[in-house]
């Protein structure tokens, strides 16, 4: 009878032991974390998700359960395919290697993982400033008006306070969008710049109206 029941006995250790069984030995049965992706690249604030799976050789054995882990830049949240990584908002550019560490019935295992994190995309500044029209000609004594608007994108904006620096000879009064120039009656020939100046969230920006003033006709 003892004879009999011996390799049962061995048998079925055996077949609890095997790869997928249910029964693994964490000790006898060494397995390796595959990560899809292996990196990953991300701005600061994003997120990605990466499937992780077990394998025992050439045998996939199954999503493990992934140990949390990260730093002050990076964290990643297991869950029951893999984890998430997410870039903290502050996170600083460069390069974060990690050991992704998982265990299944089978076993505890490892794998590599990099983070990159990448500077923020800056936007170019599109907004500008601008008269239309762009240039004027008076004669001396003579006014005339011209827009002044803050675009960006194609969209006006509302306008700041403006700034306008005018030469002598010449004047220049707002009233919201327009500019009015004149020329003054005894202005010298010739010609002159005038530059508006306005602010908007930290920026500063300018436009300027080239005004050419010629002499004035003699009454006939």
């Amino acid at each position: 009878m003892k004879r009999l029941l011996m390799p049962a006995l061995l048998l079925s250790l055996t077949a609890c032991g095997a790869p997928g069984s249910g029964f693994e030995n964490p000790f006898t049965v060494p397995i390796t974390l595959q990560l899809t992706p292996s990196q990953v690249s991300l701005t600061p604030g994003a997120s990605n998700h990466v499937s992780v799976t077990a394998k025992s050789g050439d045998q996939l054995l199954g999503a493990p359960k992934v140990e949390a882990f990260g730093n002050s830049q990076i964290t990643a949240v297991p869950d029951d395919s893999g984890f998430t990584v997410t870039a903290s908002a502050q996170a600083a550019p460069g390069t974060y290697a990690f050991n992704v560490t998982g265990t299944y019935a089978s076993g505890k295992g490892s794998a590599p993982f990099t983070v990159t994190i990448a500077a923020p995309e800056t936007k170019p500044d599109t907004a500008a400033l601008a008269f239309t029209p762009g240039a004027l000609t008076l004669s001396q004594g003579q006014s005339m008006a011209t827009a002044l608007t803050l675009r960006q994108d194609g969209n006006v904006l509302d306008l700041p306070a403006v700034s306008l620096t005018v030469p002598s000879g010449i004047t220049a009064v707002q009233n919201g969008t327009t500019v009015t120039v004149s020329a003054g009656a005894s202005a010298v020939p010739g010609s002159y710049i005038i530059v508006a100046s306005t602010a908007l969230n930290g920026k500063t920006y300018q436009a300027t109206l080239p005004v050419t003033v010629t002499k004035a006709e003699a009454p006939k």
